[in-house]
């Protein structure tokens, strides 16, 4: 079994476990795996192709060189015009926030961006443990894949560090032609040493 494919049955358990997500049926989720070209040189323009689907433009390299640009940085300012605001959290959620408030669903906000926050410095912490050198990786791929039947979508940000593939997966969702990022739901044991 892939990586990815143990990290979805992961996401799928996390998020379903929070209510954002619910199952249509008790079947086990087929995945679709969408790859994009490779990217052979690190770049500061985007160069990563994306599959569109349903005239839905989506910014997926964009959402793979800022989290690589937060790595980085240490911090999300780089991230921060992909998290969903409020009116976006109405639609992925519209019961939970139905009768909310708008400070009450940006409270909901806030919280996410504190535990994407967290995630974002285990991975900092982990490629400064490994001695990754941040600053060489480049963007290879962002590979995203849907399960229908969860509504739940993954950006699989694949990171280049010489001869190395780190892959990082992020939680996603695209409404009205724009991706918002969710989560990290894995962000430990990413740049351990591989032999």
């Amino acid at each position: 079994m892939k990586a990815s494919h143990i990290l979805l049955a992961l996401t799928v358990l996390s998020f379903t476990s929070c209510k954002l997500f619910k199952s249509k049926s008790n079947d086990a989720p087929e995945v679709e795996v969408v790859e994009a070209e490779q990217v052979t040189e690190p770049s500061s323009v985007l160069e990563v192709q994306q599959v569109q689907t349903e005239d839905v433009v989506m910014a997926y390299g964009e959402i793979c060189e800022a989290l690589l640009a937060s790595i980085r940085m240490e911090n999300l300012d780089p991230m921060q015009i992909h998290f969903p605001d409020v009116n976006a959290a109405r639609i992925m959620a519209p019961k939970e926030f139905s009768g909310k408030s708008n400070k009450e669903v940006t409270a909901v906000l806030d919280g996410m961006k504190s535990r994407f926050k967290g995630n974002l410095d285990n991975l900092v912490s982990g490629a400064k443990v490994n001695k990754v050198d941040v600053g060489s990786l480049s963007v290879k791929n962002c590979l995203y894949s849907k399960d229908s039947d969860l509504n739940i979508e993954v950006l699989t940000a694949e990171y280049l560090g010489g001869v190395i593939t780190y892959e990082v997966a992020l939680l996603i969702k695209t409404i009205n032609g724009k991706t918002y990022v969710l989560e990290i739901p894995i962000s430990t044991g990413i740049f351990e040493d591989r032999e």
